[in-house]
């Protein structure tokens, strides 16, 4: 394996044993051979690390940290570690298919530009069903920000892109890492800095290659937030979306969490205001609007 191919994969993990062994056997599996696996376990956790050490396997490398980071740190101390050119990322309640890394990289070599980065499709597996998504991939001429949080059909969700779907440079990962703190929206807020960049470009392979285990009737990490923290990162953000993806968020996430999982329905009217005088809603997004 040339430098050039060579890649790192970053699993953060805290208190789920058995589900990180299969996390990191599926990073193993790769048809292209990861030149490394760092999974940092993210504070004390005999279990976790008693777990990892049944795998005998060079790649794999554990950062065991000695106090919980969260998430978003965690990850950070795998890219400080890394050695590969390339970074992907895997949670460690989710897994890969094979041909994640190999369709990837094929993608991101052919690609011609100096920092790539590459998303994949999904299978989303919740509660007993098996859907792929995304339903549609980004359009070349479409802002990253809109694809995310505009719909392009009433009937059809916006785009979707978890961490484990991610993989960039590590000379890209090392001038822009994740913001640490955050329990939410780590992947997106990470994806819109990159983007934002404009050495940067953005790919993404058709083909589901995760298998994201959505544990929402449990406690994965992303369901244990509010509407109100959606719309501080929104307007805190506001610089990295465009008028339209800054109003499809609104109006398709945030009312989404206020209206439909939280019953606070009188956040939404003022919602659809802010929609108005900081966005530019589409059609689309006003119609999810009215059916929440």
């Amino acid at each position: 394996m040339s430098e050039r191919n060579s890649v790192s994969v970053v699993i953060p993990t805290h208190g789920r044993p058995l589900q990180v062994v299969q996390a990191v056997r599926s990073a193993l599996r790769q048809t292209h051979s990861p030149l490394e696996v760092i999974v940092v376990v993210d504070g004390a956790d005999p279990r976790t690390t008693e777990a990892l050490a049944t795998i005998v396997d060079p790649r794999l490398r554990v950062l065991a940290q000695a106090e919980n980071m969260g998430g978003s740190a965690a990850r950070n101390v795998g890219i400080e570690n890394s050695r590969g050119a390339w970074i992907a990322f895997l949670d460690d309640d989710d897994e890969w298919l094979p041909q994640k890394l190999e369709l990837q990289l094929e993608v991101a070599l052919a690609s011609g530009r100096k920092f790539p980065v590459i998303s994949t499709g999904v299978f989303l597996v919740r509660a007993g069903e098996t859907f792929v998504l995304p339903v549609y991939g980004p359009m070349d001429s479409e802002p990253v920000a809109e694809y995310l949080f505009r719909r392009r059909s009433i009937t059809q969700p916006t785009g979707f892109m978890p961490t484990s779907c991610l993989m960039a440079p590590r000379e890209l990962l090392e001038l822009e890492e994740f913001r640490p703190g955050q329990p939410r929206l780590q992947d997106a807020d990470l994806v819109l800095r990159l983007v934002a960049r404009p050495e940067v470009s953005f790919h993404w392979v058709p083909e589901p290659l995760v298998i994201y285990n959505d544990l929402s009737f449990e406690a994965r990490v992303s369901r244990k937030v509010t509407w109100e923290y959606w719309l501080e990162w929104l307007r805190e953000n506001r610089c990295l979306l465009t008028r339209k993806a800054y109003a499809g968020a609104l109006l398709n996430i945030v009312t989404t969490y206020a209206a439909g999982r939280h019953r606070n329905w009188e956040a939404a009217f003022p919602i659809l205001d802010e929609a108005f005088a900081k966005g530019s809603p589409g059609i689309n997004d006003l119609c999810a609007y009215v059916t929440r």
